[in-house]
């Protein structure tokens, strides 16, 4: 909990004002609601503009402005092409794709993306793959934050662990 409410002063203050200066910290924060009950959640990604824009440039080779006020459908769409490859829930073996997503939303330099994705049940034990900007940032960090049955973990992804296991065995 900690943690959560020191990302959240870093994101908010000292580190979000100008998209057009350098920053030294490369981060990304996403909260996962899992409703257990319904089996819908909610993905909610938080990612630095200029960031973004550096690793879609690299991915589609080809210059993408994430940073820009007004974001064509076609950036929201390679932004969304590019997430779904570096964010995922694997069960059993099998890719579980992220569902409906809203337009992108920027406010300063920030770009936030919100998701749906159904089979997030009890009784699943599930494998979340965040590897976001970790190909164009060595010292990348994707936090994600898992709410679940009112109980909220957080988890840290990086160069080194970009794969990690998320339990929603009841009693664990």
């Amino acid at each position: 909990m900690i943690l959560h409410y020191f990302m959240a002063v870093l994101f908010n203050l000292g580190l979000w004002i100008n998209p057009a200066m350098p920053h030294p910290l490369h981060l990304s924060v996403t909260n996962l609601e899992i409703n257990s009950e319904s089996g819908i959640s909610d993905v909610n990604i938080k990612l630095f503009a200029d960031d973004l824009s550096a690793a879609l440039r690299q991915y589609f080779g080809e210059f993408l402005d994430m940073t820009q006020d007004s974001l064509t459908s076609e950036l929201n769409r390679k932004a969304d092409e590019y997430l779904r490859a570096r964010f995922y829930f694997m069960i059993d073996g099998k890719k579980l794709e992220l569902g409906t997503h809203s337009d992108i939303k920027r406010d300063s330099d920030a770009v936030y993306l919100s998701y749906q994705i159904q089979e997030l049940k009890n009784g699943s034990e599930i494998e979340l793959i965040n590897s976001m900007l970790i190909e164009r940032f060595a010292d990348q960090k994707n936090l994600v934050f898992v709410n679940f049955r009112g109980v909220s973990n957080g988890l840290i992804f990086n160069l080194q662990n970009q794969r990690q296991v998320i339990d929603l065995n009841p009693g664990h």
